[in-house]
């Protein structure tokens, strides 16, 4: 170490670099403090015997940081939350006849976080609804949808049951009457029709609107069950 700090001062002319300038350390109050410092030999370049410059200084730098005035975040009600008109395309009739046939009876709208509308075709059932994505229609046959959507819950309750905890997950607990479950029908990667597998859901003592993402719901069936 010191046969290195001897050679860089040989190639300053015998003139060492200047300490490192003071550096500001947070006090947790939000002011910086500033280090101790050397005196400020203000800017200043640094050369060697050759006259090529080797270094250089700016002198002592302050910064500071201004405080400023503390805003209130508003509150979370209704007349703070701007409003967002969003243009509605026509509602979709049209309903291939095997599935108008299934019980699927009209479209709803979905909207996605950004605001994008789609469709979803919909079937009001005896404890709750089904919908099929317009994104995914074509892939869906009525006449085996309900087995695939049991199938697919079958598994994922398999599965849970494996698992350290030894109970079936949220199938099995009172609490949760209302099962709402995506399920997707397609692999992007190989480009063809899967078998219903659960995507994602939730599952509580009620069931929110805000659940169906139009970005999601278009390229999905999902099933809502009341199990109360």
């Amino acid at each position: 170490m010191r046969r290195e700090l001897r050679r860089r001062r040989a190639a300053l002319g015998g003139r060492a670099l200047p300490p490192k300038a003071a550096t500001a350390r947070s006090t947790g109050s939000g002011a910086p403090r500033a280090a101790a410092a050397p005196d400020d030999e203000g800017p200043r370049e640094y050369t060697d015997e050759d006259g090529k410059t080797v270094g250089f200084s700016t002198g002592l730098i302050t910064i500071g940081f201004g405080g400023g005035p503390t805003l209130p975040w508003p509150t979370a009600v209704p007349g703070n939350v701007p409003g967002a008109i969003i243009p509605l395309p026509p509602p979709r009739r049209d309903i291939p006849t095997a599935l108008r046939r299934a019980g699927f009876a009209g479209w709803l709208r979905v909207i996605g976080s950004g605001g994008r509308v789609g469709h979803a075709l919909r079937r009001d059932d005896p404890r709750g609804f089904t919908l099929i994505g317009e994104g995914v229609l074509d892939l869906v046959d009525p006449a085996e949808l309900d087995a695939e959507l049991d199938a697919a819950d079958e598994r994922e309750r398999e599965f849970h049951a494996q698992l350290p905890t030894g109970h079936a997950g949220p199938w099995e607990d009172p609490r949760y009457t209302q099962h709402y479950r995506l399920y997707t029908c397609f692999d992007g990667a190989r480009r063809r029709r899967t078998p219903l597998k659960a995507a994602r859901g939730t599952f509580g003592p009620s069931f929110s609107p805000a659940e169906l993402d139009g970005d999601e719901v278009r390229w999905h069936v999902a099933r809502l069950v009341d199990v109360s």
